[in-house]
């Protein structure tokens, strides 16, 4: 949408990247580009069969009804590097069928890292590195809480760069 566009923008304006990362505000299965991409990030349809936000535009960001890991992944193959990477965030409960449409194009799972809100509940997320060759899999954990409000020394470390008040 076009206001979560124009953050991300204003984002990228603002990091020592912007030379370097290009905001699309568009639909991916129309996106079409010269050079290909060596990294692709997304979030891709986040819920399914869960109940949609009454949020118009949270819903369209995280329900899976707009798109399917099929098309997700039939335009990655059109904009993907041939060395490159898709790196994906998802609920814990849809990878398995994120992996299996994955493999079906042609994506391996090369790093995944579960992720805890909190340390002695389940994890609920993952994120996932795919890329066209098969080399094993580096698996990773990361605990946001170690008990509420207390973030853990690991999640601190990997938000440093990003966040002001780590």
């Amino acid at each position: 949408d076009t206001a979560s566009a124009e953050e991300a923008i204003e984002n990228v304006d603002a990091s020592p990247w912007s030379d370097r990362i290009r905001i699309h505000n568009m639909d991916v299965r129309r996106l079409s580009a010269s050079d290909r991409y060596d990294l692709i990030i997304t979030n891709p349809p986040f819920y399914a069969g869960e109940e949609a936000s009454t949020d118009a535009r949270k819903s369209v960001a995280k329900h899976g009804g707009e798109l399917t890991f099929k098309e997700l992944f039939h335009a990655s193959d059109k904009l993907l590097a041939d060395d490159g990477c898709i790196s994906i965030v998802l609920p814990l409960n849809r990878e398995n069928d994120l992996r299996k449409e994955a493999a079906v194009s042609g994506l391996h799972v090369a790093r995944r890292c579960v992720v805890r809100y909190l340390a002695l509940r389940p994890p609920k997320r993952v994120m996932l590195e795919l890329r066209r060759n098969e080399s094993g899999v580096a698996e990773e954990e990361v605990i946001v809480e170690m008990e509420p409000g207390t973030y853990s020394s690991g999640y601190r470390a990997l938000l440093s760069d990003l966040l002001l008040k780590f």
